[in-house]
C-alpha cells in the first residue's frame, strides 16, 4: 500500500505560513489601535479634568491673568493633540481593516488548497480500496480455480 502524497503539499505549507503572517500583522494592527484609543481616552479625560478645574478656580474669585492664559494655552494644545490622535486612530482603523481583509483572503486561499488536499485524499482512499478489492477478487478466483483442479 503506497503512502498518500499530495502534489500541492508545498503550496499548502506556503499558504499556511502566509496565513500565519497575516494573522500576526492583524493582531499587531489591533494592538496599535488599542494603544491609540487608550491614549485618546486619556487625553479626553485630562481635557475634561482641566475644564472642570478651570470652572472651580473662577468660582473662588481668583483672577490671575497669567494662570488663565496658561490654562487656555494648555487646553488649546490638548485639543490639538486630541485631534491629532483622533486622526491617528482613524488611520489605524483603516490599516486594521486592510490587515483583516488580507488575513481573510490568505485564509480563503489556504482553505482552497486544504479542500483540494481533502478531495485528493478521498480519491486516494477510494483507489486504495478498489485495488484492495481487486486483489481480494484475484485471490478468491485463484482459490476457486485451485479447488476446481483438486476436485
Amino acid at each position: 500500500m503506497r503512502r498518500f502524497q499530495f502534489r500541492l503539499e508545498s503550496v499548502l505549507h506556503h499558504r499556511t505560513l502566509i496565513e500565519g503572517q497575516k494573522e500576526q500583522e492583524y493582531v499587531k494592527t489591533q494592538s496599535s489601535l488599542l494603544v491609540l484609543e487608550r491614549k485618546l481616552s486619556h487625553l479626553q479625560q485630562v481635557h475634561e479634568e482641566v475644564l472642570q478645574g478651570r470652572g472651580g478656580a473662577a468660582g473662588e474669585h481668583s483672577f490671575d491673568i497669567h494662570a488663565i492664559m496658561n490654562c487656555e494655552r494648555y487646553l488649546a494644545s490638548l485639543v490639538q493633540r486630541i485631534e491629532s490622535v483622533e486622526r491617528e486612530v482613524e488611520a489605524a482603523r483603516i490599516v486594521m481593516v486592510e490587515a483583516r481583509l488580507a488575513m481573510v483572503k490568505a485564509r480563503q486561499e489556504r482553505e482552497a488548497v486544504t479542500k483540494l488536499r481533502a478531495q485528493a485524499h478521498t480519491e486516494y482512499l477510494i483507489e486504495e480500496q478498489k485495488q484492495e478489492q481487486d486483489t481480494l477478487d484475484d485471490l478468491a478466483t485463484l482459490r476457486f480455480k485451485r479447488s476446481q483442479r483438486v476436485a
